[in-house]
């Protein structure tokens, strides 16, 4: 009963307006810093730290030095997006999350990267659609319940497939994409054939979780 309640007054009106409210002045209050990745970022400690996913950032780092161009599949406040960017590569990033737009767009800016960085405030499926997302922040996820998100608390977000957005631009350029989309990997990669069938073929980074995060998992 007691987490029935705390449940159903964390979706009130007040509840939600209070965490804009301070979602607001955190971001006015926000600093950027040269971090050890190269660039000018504002993002959490670990970021600013240079110690967030560190095999996923060595890895990058790498493939980034043969290739052409970043599909950026949920780019959150703009990391990696950033570091394609510190290698010269050009970068189509994909965001949705109303929460995360703001500051993936300063990051971008801060560093006067706005021409090399195509952004996409939508979200990726195999299909045009308009769908709920469900959560917030790094979590925001297509899949309902997803990671213990209440089904109350959602955006109405447009989401198009990969090869209806960037399908025919991409060329005979070397390029690198990375997905993570809590959950929705599938979807996206189903509205990806196109690009699946690229020559050179492209380098696929997929997040894949099998029970983590997933509705009635242990």
């Amino acid at each position: 009963m007691i987490n029935r309640f705390k449940k159903a007054f964390r979706d009130t009106f007040i509840v939600q307006l209070y965490k804009k409210i301070k979602e607001e002045i955190k971001f006015k209050k926000r600093q950027y810093r040269n971090i050890p990745a190269g660039f000018l970022f504002y993002g959490n400690a670990l970021m600013e730290q240079g110690n967030f996913e560190i095999t996923e950032t060595n890895l990058f780092s790498e493939l980034f030095k043969e290739a052409d161009i970043f599909i950026d599949i949920g780019a959150n406040i703009g990391y990696f997006t950033c570091l394609a960017c510190s290698s010269g590569l050009k970068v189509f990033a994909f965001e949705p999350s109303l929460k995360n737009l703001p500051y993936l767009y300063e990051n971008i800016r801060q560093n006067q990267w706005q021409k090399q960085v195509e952004v996409f405030p939508i979200g990726l499926s195999d299909k045009p659609d308009l769908l709920e997302i469900y959560g917030e922040g790094t979590g925001a996820s297509l899949i309902s319940g997803w990671a213990g998100a209440s089904t109350a608390s959602f955006q109405i977000i447009p989401v198009n497939s990969l090869n209806s957005v960037v399908g025919g631009r991409l060329g005979l350029n070397r390029v690198v994409v990375k997905i993570d989309i809590e959950g929705a990997e599938y979807q996206a990669l189903c509205g990806a054939d196109k690009i699946l069938d690229l020559n050179p073929k492209p380098i696929w980074l997929v997040e894949i979780t099998f029970e983590e995060h997933r509705h009635g998992s242990r």
